[in-house]
């Protein structure tokens, strides 16, 4: 029940770290097919203990995406959200070569 994925670029490097939002765990993901770092998604962790892990995919939409212009042109592959009273804001990352 290793949370550990392999063999998938889509969703099994880490895209920043495990944070919690309205009492649920999510592990961020980037995007790696076809290039590096291309977007980032969400998965809500469903379970997890010493001895199983279980998520699924938070929503089809990913949470930040390249957009072809600008500080992210071509992708990006960190998110580092924070709760700042009860607002979020978001650390990202991006590059536009």
């Amino acid at each position: 029940m290793s949370p550990i994925i392999k063999q998938n670029k889509n969703i099994s490097r880490p895209g920043g770290r495990v944070f919690v939002y309205n009492d649920q765990l999510y592990r961020l993901t980037q995007d790696d097919s076809p290039s590096y770092g291309i977007q980032v998604f969400a998965f809500e962790i469903t379970k997890l203990s010493e001895k199983s892990y279980e998520e699924k995919m938070a929503s089809e939409t990913p949470i930040v995406t390249k957009t072809g212009s600008g500080w992210n042109a071509a992708g990006m592959h960190n998110v580092d959200p924070h709760k700042v009273g009860s607002n979020w804001i978001a650390v990202v990352d991006g590059r536009n070569k």
